[in-house]
């Protein structure tokens, strides 16, 4: 490779990097019965080390998650349109990880779990809720 071609490779390997960046997280807006929007990022079944598989539903959160009263409350408000997806899956668990938005060249999102199980008399509850572990990801 000749010297001068150097700064022009960096250049356009920089440029590529960037414009990955600039288009951000996917995700589709979803439209609850309340009139909340919400940022879906996914849908996937998931299998716990003990019990039985999960749907799950990733999703991109605009509120602060040391607010865990608002967190709740968002939840709640989503679980009401979830549900009838989880039920029509068959499963009997449901978690909604609400996820701050990624930012950065080293993408970092935080979030928080909220677990539903159904009980043997039919009910759901709530299982627990619990921050997720910060976790990184490479720009692509």
């Amino acid at each position: 490779m000749k010297i001068a071609t150097i700064p022009m490779f960096l250049a356009v390997t920089v440029a590529l990097i960037l414009s990955s960046c600039a288009n951000g997280p996917n995700f589709s807006l979803h439209k609850l019965p309340s009139g909340r929007v919400v940022k879906i990022a996914g849908v996937m079944k998931i299998a716990f080390s003990e019990g039985d598989s999960a749907l799950m539903l990733k999703y991109f959160t605009d509120v602060s998650l040391t607010n865990t009263v608002a967190l709740q409350d968002e939840a709640t408000d989503i679980w009401q349109d979830f549900r009838s997806e989880v039920e029509k899956a068959g499963l009997k668990a449901a978690v909604l990880s609400a996820n701050t938005m990624p930012h950065g060249i080293i993408s970092q999102t935080s979030g928080f779990n909220f677990v539903y199980q159904k009980q043997p008399n039919g009910e759901w509850s709530a299982l627990e809720h619990k921050p997720k572990s910060p976790s990184n990801t490479t720009a692509q």
